[in-house]
């Protein structure tokens, strides 16, 4: 039977984390939601730990396809290469380092199919630190101001765990041909 469910495809980028990848994998694939294809774009590790993790992984799960890139892209076209190859209705992408709540896409998705004016969507999220230690990260209202521009002043003036929003739920149509430029802060121009 066909999944009626929109089609979420999570992109992974990684290098030399095998055990950040595996977390996030687990993570991932652990969702409440189902109807997820995982892509993960190694770029070109040098630890000889990642590839076995990647066959094991696609192995395991139809849903998991990696590519292991020839050389060494550099972080935002590694990005841009799992958006170029998402599919689907919405699209994220899933740092080798952070952990979501099981429930994470499904509530992404339900808000955004509830709402679909909205290209962007991210949940609360709480900060944890190397001793263990953890706080809930604090929205800077200014971001919901009406005009562009004070918007865009109050994200740029914004401290950073501010702008993790950019590792959300995106409506993949939406966001497909935006450029994303390969320099310091391009993930910013992304989000503008």
């Amino acid at each position: 039977m066909q999944d009626q469910t929109p089609l979420v495809t999570v992109g992974i980028p990684t290098y030399n984390r095998p055990k950040g990848l595996e977390s996030t994998l687990r993570c991932i694939l652990g969702q409440t939601y189902r109807n997820i294809r995982v892509i993960i774009s190694d770029n070109c590790s040098t630890d000889k730990e990642v590839l076995p993790l990647l066959q094991q992984y696609a192995a395991l799960d139809s849903r998991v396809s990696y590519t292991v890139q020839e050389t060494n892209r550099s972080i935002v076209p590694n990005f841009q290469y799992l958006l170029d190859h998402a599919t689907g209705d919405y699209f994220m992408w899933a740092a080798d380092d952070d952990h979501w709540d099981a429930n994470f896409i499904e509530t992404c998705v339900q808000a955004m199919e509830a709402r679909p004016d909205v290209i962007l969507c991210m949940p609360d999220l709480q900060l944890t630190f190397e001793d263990g230690s953890a706080r809930k990260a604090r929205l800077n209202r200014g971001f919901m101001q009406q005009g562009l521009y004070s918007r865009s002043f109050q994200f740029i003036k914004s401290t950073a765990e501010n702008k993790y929003f950019f590792c959300g739920l995106y409506r993949t149509r939406l966001v497909k041909n935006i450029p994303f430029d390969n320099s310091w802060g391009g993930d910013h121009l992304f989000i503008y």
